[in-house]
């Protein structure tokens, strides 16, 4: 695709998945390459001498997602995700060298009841892990190291209209 004058952006995906009556798995690979970061991972981090934001050009994400649900039981189900991702720089951008820049690991894990054996209503514990690393020329452009860990409570009720 192109995003400006002779700014481009091209992806490549793929990825399986796989389904039996009560549990699935898939799993995707990502490719994007940006002249502009249209992701902004990069650009709403990095820190430059100058001190302006700006988009950063030359950007590259590569990512893998992994995914495993099972309704053990016809009231019960589980699922696990887990990601990983890798930012970069292709080519040199305003006196930093191309390279890796950013690593990111998210987890999630959670557990479903549904008292009415229907997913339309449903109550939940969710645990999502994220992690960021600056690595290689992420240094260089202050990229932050961050970690979260986060537990949630609910419930869903999805409501037909019609």
């Amino acid at each position: 695709g192109q995003q400006a004058v002779d700014q481009n952006i091209y992806y490549v995906t793929m990825g399986q998945s796989f389904r039996k009556k009560d549990w699935g798995v898939y799993l995707d690979f990502n490719y994007s390459r940006q002249d502009l970061d249209a992701n902004g991972l990069i650009s709403r981090s990095a820190v430059f001498a100058d001190g302006k934001q700006r988009t950063v050009e030359n950007v590259e994400y590569y990512s893998m997602v992994g995914y495993f649900h099972w309704n053990f039981d016809p009231s019960w189900a589980f699922f696990l995700k887990g990601v990983r991702e890798y930012g970069a720089l292709y080519e040199d951008y305003e006196g930093v060298s191309a390279g890796f820049c950013r690593a990111d690991w998210n987890a999630q894990v959670c557990l479903e009841y549904m008292p009415t054996q229907s997913k339309d209503f449903r109550f939940f514990v969710h645990y999502n892990y994220y992690h960021l690393d600056s690595i290689g020329v992420g240094k260089q452009l202050q990229l932050p190291q961050d970690e979260e860990h986060r537990l949630s409570l609910g419930l869903i009720y999805i409501m037909p209209v019609f």
